[in-house]
């Protein structure tokens, strides 16, 4: 009885381990080891830069920075600062209005220091305007049209390079003789500041112009010019149109005038009854 008990429990364990074997065919031995093989490291490549919502996105252009250079570009022009501290003064000029042929006229120009009482300086002055003045100064005349429309000479005792004191006031004068006539012709008076130790113009100024009306001399003007032994006058008055035609006109009136009144002055009186 044991005995078959026994061989019953034998059986019985013999068919459970049956049940958990592994499939006919197949090794319960541990796998092989796998070869691991390292591959080689590659470039990375650059990150891109994420756009300003915080996505990846383009690059934008690079932004470039200008260095501060300071003996360059941020320094000031010592000339530019130098003209920014000049002070106004005045200018003062006296152009005549109407100038006779060929007869010399008499440009002025005052110039007046920063600190300068101008108000009795040239009191027949045709035109003022306030300018920035400096030491040394450089004032001209000229013809902005037509050089050749005026003969332009400075009178004795002026130059065109002169010292303005800071609180008096400095005159240039000029010779200027109409060589055409007619109206509307132009004269200008330009001016310079000078940087301290420099003859050359450093800055200008504005440009002043007058208007001038150019007319023929008087009857009596052009006498008096014949007798002093001028004899352009004759030689401009004889082309005809011109001004030799209004001398002619002119001289041929006024000896008709003159017989009418010499007739008038040597008739008779009317005898009454």
């Amino acid at each position: 009885m044991s005995r078959k008990f026994a061989k019953y429990a034998l059986i019985v364990l013999c068919i459970g381990c049956g049940c958990h074997a592994p499939p006919s065919g197949t090794s319960l031995s541990a796998p092989p080891p796998q070869k691991h093989t390292q591959e080689p490291p590659t470039a990375a490549s650059p990150a891109e830069p994420s756009k300003p919502g915080g996505g990846a996105g383009k690059a934008s252009p690079p932004t470039t920075l200008r260095r501060y250079s300071p003996g360059r570009d941020n320094a000031v022009d010592p000339e530019v600062a130098w003209y920014s501290k000049l002070n106004n003064g005045l200018l003062k000029q006296f152009v005549p209005p109407t100038m006779l042929w060929k007869v010399p006229a008499t440009v002025t120009v005052v110039v007046g220091g920063e600190k300068a009482d101008t108000s009795s300086a040239l009191p027949n002055a045709t035109g003022s305007s306030p300018i920035k003045v400096a030491r040394q100064m450089k004032v001209i005349v000229f013809c902005p049209d037509n050089p050749d429309e005026f003969i332009i000479a400075p009178e004795p005792g002026t130059q065109d390079v002169q010292y303005v004191p800071e609180d008096g006031t400095t005159t240039w004068n000029w010779s200027v003789t109409p060589r055409y006539t007619g109206k509307s012709k132009k004269v200008a008076i330009r001016a310079w500041v000078l940087e301290p130790g420099s003859q050359n113009a450093q800055h200008e100024l504005p440009v002043y112009t007058a208007v001038v009306d150019v007319h023929v001399p008087s009857f009596g003007e052009c006498v008096k010019r014949l007798f002093e032994g001028d004899p352009d006058y004759w030689l401009k008055y004889g082309l005809p149109g011109g001004a030799g035609f209004v001398f002619l006109s002119g001289s041929i009136a006024g000896i008709w005038k003159w017989l009418r009144r010499k007739k008038a002055g040597s008739a008779p009186e009317p005898v009454g009854p």
